[in-house]
């Protein structure tokens, strides 16, 4: 699902990639840009929003970093560029790229014992390991990570509870996945952060949907849409709206899962008017 808001990343790219010469590329765009971070971390955070719009142009940030970066970038930094285009990879389908390059940073984070960094680049990792098939890496990679991550991380560590919720739910089955999604979902509503409540959402309504248990993923899609309805989060709408529609699919109530659908429909256009 498309996220909404990334267009604000197009103008920021367009003007590092207009500029002529790869020397000294960082500094002369942050003398174009307005921003509190270092612009390495600036530049990052940018790529990262704006591979949700256009990986092309995306990997063409990359391709000139790396052209135009003669030392000036830490061994860190240059960790940090291999898990970002490693998640530009993924996010473009070039699966087995980005696992290679998720590797290569977390042997950087390894050695230098960062584990929080260790952790971001599995939750990409992991979903790259998903789609290649290869649930059970998945699911040691996100145990591995669990077990070391500081107590502290609260939200990482819920992050990465839901990957390991969707690597059982591929590996072991419904049960498991399901206790595991309720675990997140606990940790998130301790944190007051709206966006993080849809995937445990979304989760849990799918798992009792294949259960055969409509009226509980009515529930929990229910609080999706409702919390979309409640905050203006246009992905929550159109999550929770896909579920429903699903559900009334799968018991086969063809009215109410056609109705469904014209919502679905148009909620994907309004999303598409963001974007354009």
């Amino acid at each position: 699902m498309n996220r909404v808001g990334e267009a604000s990343s197009i103008p920021r790219v367009r003007r590092f990639l207009a500029l002529e010469g790869d020397r000294d590329l960082l500094a002369r765009w942050a003398e174009t840009e307005s921003f509190s971070e270092d612009p390495f971390s600036a530049l990052y955070a940018v790529v990262l929003e704006h591979s949700w719009v256009n990986v092309p142009q995306s990997l063409a940030v990359i391709r000139r970093l790396r052209r135009g970066d003669d030392g000036q970038l830490s061994p860190r930094d240059r960790a940090r560029l291999d898990r970002l285009e490693a998640n530009v990879r993924r996010m473009g389908g070039e699966l087995e790229e980005s696992v290679r390059l998720y590797a290569r940073a977390d042997a950087v984070f390894d050695v230098r014992g960062e584990m929080v960094e260790r952790a971001r680049g599995a939750l990409g990792w992991i979903e790259a390991l998903l789609n290649l098939g290869r649930t059970p890496q998945a699911l040691d990679l996100a145990r591995r990570m669990l077990r070391r991550l500081p107590a502290d991380e609260t939200l990482l560590r819920a992050k990465l509870e839901y990957n390991r919720a969707i690597c059982l739910h591929h590996a072991v089955g419904w049960e498991d996945a399901r206790r595991s999604y309720l675990r997140v979902l606990e940790i998130v509503r301790r944190s007051g952060v709206p966006e993080l409540l849809m995937p445990p959402l979304f989760g849990l309504g799918m798992i009792h949907r294949e259960m055969g248990e409509p009226d509980e993923a009515r529930r929990y899609y229910g609080e999706l849409l409702r919390l979309g309805e409640r905050t203006g989060i246009r992905r929550a709408i159109l999550g929770g709206r896909m579920g429903l529609n699903l559900v009334e699919w799968t018991i086969g109530d063809w009215a109410e899962a056609a109705r469904r659908a014209e919502e679905v429909e148009r909620g994907l256009e309004e999303m598409g008017d963001v974007l354009t």
